[in-house]
């Protein structure tokens, strides 16, 4: 969708509490920088840019790139791209032919479908990253301590809010050093 329909959407998902970090937006790459605040007040949505930022700052603008070389190339889940492509084209094919061919047969194919996967596996190694730091004691206390938990209580993720900015670093920095093929 265009950036003034997803202010739209993002409007309603503020006032519906659909909020990071529990739910995260794929957005296309192409929005320009700021897209959720820019031009907000042609159209009242009822929501103010700080509103809608709270909604988009930490959405996915997954970059379709190919990269032909890696096709059959072993990445997690322990399958190639070329195996991970058949099977999600499998189960296009098998919803669209449930479907009766409802729509055309293309516009069941998500051309974002595997690099939505690849920045999902992404997003879970480094997060898993970030949770093994803290079993480290001194890393857990300050982030209990800056999470205002009461002394001598752990902080585990269920306690993460962004507004913790240590964990939120650690995390931006393990993203950025998550590497796989």
């Amino acid at each position: 969708m265009y950036s003034i329909n997803a202010r739209e959407l993002f409007c309603k998902a503020y006032k519906s509490g659909i909020l990071p970090p529990k739910y995260l937006f794929l957005t296309p790459n192409w929005y320009v920088e700021g897209w959720w605040a820019e031009g907000h007040t042609s159209v009242d949505y009822n929501c103010t840019a700080n509103e809608l930022a709270a909604v988009a700052l930490y959405n996915v603008a997954p970059v379709l790139a190919e990269f032909p070389e890696i096709y059959d190339a072993v990445a997690e889940p322990n399958i190639t791209l070329r195996e991970f492509r058949s099977l999600y084209y499998k189960a296009v094919q098998s919803d669209y032919n449930k479907n009766n061919g409802l729509m055309e047969y293309s516009d069941y194919i998500f051309p974002y479908a595997y690099h939505c996967h690849e920045a999902t596996l992404t997003f879970a190694y480094a997060l898993n990253k970030t949770v093994t730091d803290l079993a480290d004691d001194f890393l857990n206390g300050e982030a209990a301590e800056e999470s205002g938990l009461p002394e001598g209580e752990n902080f585990t993720m269920d306690n993460f809010t962004y507004a913790n900015s240590g964990i939120v670093t650690r995390m931006f920095e393990h993203l950025q050093n998550t590497s796989f093929r």
